[in-house]
């Protein structure tokens, strides 16, 4: 997940979020859009407000509060336009309402045809019992990447390289 981050972020069309698991999924992925999308000031022509607790102006003035998923959601459409992709990852991701809240409004974007994307990372019973939870059966469908066991090989070699050791 960070070497693909990593490199994404070389690409001025791409706006990487990482959320932590253990906040507001939603709240969190907001507040971070926002502060992404301040270094593309052409986005939004006349400025983007936002207050605490998850209410505040909207886009292009509006002065009109704004929930946090309106807030998204406003904002993922200006992105569309300007052809910027959204790449959101969740490292050790956990089974909860907050996950599940989270993942059915993700299903939402990603019907709306916004170029947002999830990565997620996790302990093998947390993401089996998000994938296998009866309201977020598009996930069963998305593509997936098993990933091995590391090498202890791969390992030992990797570390005897970074540490300079025989």
């Amino acid at each position: 997940m960070t070497s693909i981050t990593n490199e994404l972020e070389k690409n001025k069309d791409w706006i990487i979020i990482d959320l932590n698991s253990t906040q507001d999924l939603i709240a969190d992925c907001a507040m971070r859009l926002v502060y992404s999308c301040q270094k593309f000031p052409d986005l939004f022509k006349q400025g983007f407000n936002i207050s605490v607790a998850g209410f505040g102006i909207g886009v292009n003035g509006s002065a009109a509060p704004k929930d946090n998923v309106s807030i998204i959601d406003d904002i993922l459409s200006s992105l569309k336009k300007h052809h910027k992709k959204v790449l959101i990852t969740i490292d050790e991701v956990l089974h909860d309402d907050n996950m599940r809240h989270f993942a059915s409004q993700f299903q939402i974007f990603i019907r709306k045809d916004y170029s947002v994307f999830l990565i997620m990372t996790g302990l093998y019973e947390n993401i089996y019992a998000i994938q296998n939870d009866p309201a977020l059966t598009f996930l069963l469908r998305t593509p997936k990447i098993h990933l091995e066991p590391l090498s202890l090989h791969q390992i030992t070699k990797h570390y005897a390289e970074i540490f300079q050791l025989d």
